[in-house]
């Protein structure tokens, strides 16, 4: 494919999720193919300029977004106007259509078009607080505003592919790495009501958990932070007992600490005052030493061998 140097992108002014997409997916993936158009103004226009073809705006170096039957149009009956979208279309001109950190976002953004289904949720705050409803309702009440929908809107999606890139791009990899250099291991443990997968990391990165959880499966996780702080957390799906881990790991802060402590306060959810580094979350099923922003919070005495032993016991009632 020929490459075409591109200053300026031009949209219609009702500004979609799948317009939005396809403007994310040429900015971040598409310089080969337009030299400059990762810095493309982005106008707004409701046809073509009188008496010019999508192809002669595109040597000019405007390229239409689904106008004028040019490349991204995806109402052009040659590409089949119910099979792809215009998002869609880039990607696959771009040979990223297969990328798997961006398969919800093209998922998203034709079904929103092709069948007006961004939210399938009839649940009216769904509907309402939805990336769709809300762009339909910014377009309405600021008709004159399609450029400032559009800067809301690209950065939610970049941040989207980003998590994305992370979950199956990068947190595999630093597993593995974890895994190698000994900062990170998986066990299970017999508890009363079955068997846990438990998994353990010593990473500051706040997404690996839920990778964890998602991809490995496990039912408990437990990560040990630069700063010394630990956090517990568990798959929700599991219905995992933490008091008994809560009550576990409390008594051993407890004894290594020298404070004393009621049973009781132990599996007491929320923060005691003798031992005020840890918060059991009860609804969220975890225990806390500071979560990801630990901030004030002083951080567990208990080395991470100490933690791990308490959580085995704990489960092990659990």
């Amino acid at each position: 494919m020929q490459s075409r140097p591109i200053k300026t992108i031009a949209i219609f002014p009702k500004v979609q999720p799948d317009t939005v997409a396809a403007i994310l997916l040429l900015k971040d993936y598409g310089e080969k193919h337009f030299p400059g158009i990762a810095r493309a103004e982005v106008v707004f226009w409701t046809a073509l300029p009188a008496g010019q073809t999508a192809e002669q705006c595109e040597a000019a170096g405007i390229l239409p977004i689904d106008l004028g039957g040019g490349t991204f149009d995806h109402h052009h009956a040659e590409r089949g106007e119910h099979q792809e979208s215009a998002a869609t279309l880039v990607a696959k001109y771009l040979g990223v259509e297969k990328d798997p950190a961006l398969q919800k976002l093209l998922a998203y953004a034709k079904r929103d078009d092709l069948e007006g289904k961004g939210t399938i949720s009839e649940d009216p705050l769904d509907r309402a607080f939805g990336l769709s409803g809300l762009i339909t309702t910014y377009g309405r009440m600021h008709k004159d505003e399609p450029a400032a929908l559009v800067v809301l809107v690209l950065p939610l999606l970049r941040a989207h592919v980003a998590q994305e890139r992370q979950r199956y791009e990068e947190n595999p990899k630093e597993w593995k790495a974890l895994k190698a250099a000994g900062r990170g291991q998986e066990f299970r443990v017999k508890g009363q009501r079955g068997i846990f997968a438990v998994a353990v990391a010593e990473s500051d990165n706040i997404s690996l958990p839920g990778f964890l959880r998602a991809y490995f499966q496990a039912d408990v996780v437990i990560q040990r932070l630069s700063s010394g702080h630990v956090n517990i957390i568990t798959n929700q799906k599991k219905q995992v007992d933490l008091r008994p881990v809560a009550a576990a790991v409390r008594a051993a802060e407890a004894e290594k600490l020298g404070v004393k402590i009621s049973a009781a306060a132990l599996a007491a959810q929320g923060r005691v005052s003798e031992l005020p580094m840890w918060f059991f979350d009860v609804m969220a099923t975890t225990l806390q030493n500071g979560g990801v922003d630990p901030q004030d919070i002083p951080p567990t005495s208990l080395t991470l061998e100490e933690i791990i032993a308490a959580v085995k016991k704990g489960l092990a009632e659990a």
